[in-house]
């Protein structure tokens, strides 16, 4: 496949225009790298739409942005390279922004696989691969640009745990994958910071975590074309005053509620969601909206000087999602005309 690199300022050797990048030198790895994870990568991205999309599953699940594809149940797609498919959806997540959709009659994709997007550290490389202002529709070959993995848990709108990387991220790559260095799947690209009303790359992008992803995938798959809602636990009033760092302290919790149920008890500090840490009331809210509701969470709170770990099952979240850009029309199936 041809490659689109927008590489930026990530290259900290460059070689003279038009010279050939010596073999073991640090440009030359780099690039050598960043070809591999292309060569494996690009073969499930998906063009859906104005957007963007990747094959997770060898038989033809795919996942995208709500934004992208909520607005259909069907939408004609093509892989890299062009070939064609009709897609119908599985299941939807408007406040997550994410669809699952299954490609009819597929076997034997190639698809991108699941990394652990918990265990990234600030730092780390990345590489988007996405349809920016739909340059790819010509030739179905996608961009790829790399960066770093600029920030983690980021809380941006209803994106409460993204990831924050600075690869160039423009209109169209939504719904594309944010890989690893392994070519492995850390997050779908969604957001853009952008200023003065102009919607280009400003070195600030979001992608919605794999981790997020993975938990809400048995519900998306159930949904049979409808959507999943997102967990939160009614009954919990959090402290207005609270010192950053030291968890989140509850204030009140409301009788009757499933928090008086779980057994939160005023005065407690939320110390850890699931696996997380938390360190205010903001960092809890967000990390207990990464799991659908009806998941069975365990919080440990701290009360006293003692830490007690309770397991509570988590309320719908009713909520409008933001206004998000307005997705381009499905394509329509091409018609053989009778001869």
């Amino acid at each position: 496949m041809k490659i689109r690199f927008l590489l930026a300022s990530l290259l900290l050797a460059v070689a003279p225009i038009g010279a050939a990048v010596p073999a073991g030198t640090l440009t030359g790895e780099l690039e050598a790298k960043i070809r591999q994870i292309e060569e494996k990568s690009s073969p499930a991205f998906v063009f859906i739409g104005g957007g963007s999309g990747v094959v997770i599953s060898p038989d033809g699940y795919m996942l995208t942005n709500h934004h992208v594809a909520g607005k259909s149940q069907t939408w004609q797609v093509f892989l890299g390279g062009g070939r064609r498919f009709m897609a119908d959806m599985v299941g939807k997540d408007p406040f997550g922004d994410i669809c699952l959709l299954k490609l009819r009659g597929a076997k034997d994709l190639p698809f991108v696989e699941f990394g652990d997007s918990d265990s990234l550290e600030m730092g780390e490389y990345v590489v988007a691969i996405g349809n920016p202002f739909m340059l790819g529709r010509s030739d179905y070959q996608p961009t790829v640009t790399v960066g770093v993995v600029s920030a983690i848990h980021r809380f941006q709108t209803n994106y409460s745990d993204a990831i924050q990387t600075d690869a160039s991220i423009n209109p169209g790559n939504s719904g594309g994958p944010l890989v690893d260095f392994q070519g492995k799947l850390l997050g779908i690209n969604g957001q853009i910071m952008f200023r003065h009303g102009n919607k280009v790359n400003t070195g600030v992008g979001f992608a919605i975590p794999v981790s997020q992803i993975r938990r809400f995938l048995p519900a998306l798959k159930k949904a049979n074309g409808g959507e999943v809602n997102h967990g939160q636990i009614l009954g919990l009033v959090f402290s207005s005053d609270w010192p950053d760092g030291k968890g989140a302290p509850v204030q009140e919790v409301q009788k009757g509620t499933t928090a008086e149920k779980a057994g939160f008890q005023a005065g407690d500090w939320i110390v850890k969601v699931g696996p997380y840490s938390v360190v205010n009331p903001r960092r809890a809210r967000g990390l207990l909206l990464t799991w659908p509701a009806g998941s069975a969470v365990k919080v440990v709170v701290r009360r006293g000087s003692e830490e007690k770990e309770l397991t509570v099952t988590l309320d719908e979240w009713k909520v409008t999602p933001p206004a998000t850009p307005a997705p381009q029309q499905p394509a329509q199936p091409r018609r053989r005309r009778n001869k």
